[in-house]
């Protein structure tokens, strides 16, 4: 029952978020009829490890993205995370990782908001921590898929929110990502 109403608030939320850039769209849909172009940004993401030793934890993240034309564009991002094991607090797993990607722009807009599913492939530099011990490191590919939607905020500066998978050798791991966009 309390994951059905934890499910229900972020939904809920999610449409109010929505709503709001959906009446900032409106009103900036004249200075922004074409958002397309270079642009990079932050993010912040909710980690889940498919795991039961690693507690979820937040991520942070940049990256830069080009269009190769009106529907597919191309970027790179760096991004960054840890977690504590669950049982043991006092040991870890840190994970930076290179992702390359490309995102198509469904052919479709709600009231200026882009709806994208996304693909990629990313290196993840790996460390395990235990106490008293030197960690582990080990370099891992991921296979990386999602979806998400980007709302432009005014000519230069815009807000996403997305979903993706990273598949890795023995794990799988979610993050749920929001972030702002700056035009170049």
């Amino acid at each position: 029952m309390r994951n059905i109403i934890k499910m229900g608030t972020v939904f809920l939320w999610g449409l109010s978020g929505l709503s709001l850039a959906q009446t900032q769209t409106q009103m900036t849909r004249s200075i922004s009829p074409d958002w397309d172009g270079t642009r990079g940004g932050v993010k912040f993401s909710s980690v889940d490890i498919d795991d039961t030793y690693y507690d979820d934890t937040i991520g942070v993240g940049i990256y830069s993205e080009a269009p190769l034309n009106k529907q597919v564009h191309v970027g790179v991002s760096l991004d960054y995370w840890q977690a504590k094991q669950r049982v043991t607090a006092s040991m870890g797993l840190r994970d930076f990782a290179i992702q390359t990607y490309a995102k198509y722009f469904i052919p479709v807009s709600w009231e200026g908001a882009r709806p994208y599913g996304l693909g990629g492939v990313g290196v993840h530099f790996m460390r395990s921590e235990r106490p008293g011990q030197s960690g582990e490191s080990s370099e891992k590919f991921s296979l990386d898929y999602g979806l998400g939607m980007e709302v432009p905020m005014s000519r230069y500066v815009g807000l996403f929110a997305e979903a993706k998978v990273h598949n890795i050798d023995l794990y799988d791991y979610t993050d749920v990502s929001m972030g702002a966009i700056a035009r170049f």
